[in-house]
């Protein structure tokens, strides 16, 4: 759901090209327009703290890399994280500052990851793990919404 409640992201197939895309809904008319349109599975979408972009993990270029493009379809996808294994579920802080994701590499368990933040030049830092000298994931992971 963004955050103002009209629009719903959500990843169904279509069925002309079997492939799983991003969709919008709108939730106050009815009417549903395709984000993403890469042959390959789109998934997972989450929108950004302020409503403009959606992020979703797409697997047209590796293991389920996470990708995000404005909400109104204008403009190019751009990718956030690049070949670090296959990533899982994805969600914002509820203060916007931190944006989480799962990877999984070799283990069949997910490994927390997060982001922080985009800079000025619309960039994410990339933090390894979310585990800190003061925090455990356990109790981070209970601060964020999936």
């Amino acid at each position: 759901m963004s955050p103002d409640g009209s629009q719903v992201a959500v990843a169904a197939m279509d069925s002309r090209d079997a492939g799983w895309d991003v969709w919008l809904h709108d939730t106050r008319r009815s009417i549903k327009r395709r984000l993403t349109f890469d042959a390959a599975t789109e998934d997972l979408p989450s929108w950004t703290p302020d409503g403009r972009e959606v992020v979703f993990r797409g697997f047209g270029q590796g293991a389920g890399d996470l990708f995000s493009r404005s909400m109104d379809g204008l403009g190019e996808v751009y990718p956030l994280v690049e070949s670090v294994g296959r990533t899982g579920e994805q969600g914002w802080s509820p203060d916007g500052r931190f944006f989480i994701y799962q990877v999984r590499h070799e283990s069949p368990e997910f490994d927390p990851r997060y982001l922080w933040n985009k800079d000025d030049n619309g960039k994410y830092e990339d933090t390894p793990s979310l585990e800190t000298e003061f925090f455990s994931v356990e109790t981070l992971a209970g601060l964020f919404v999936f």
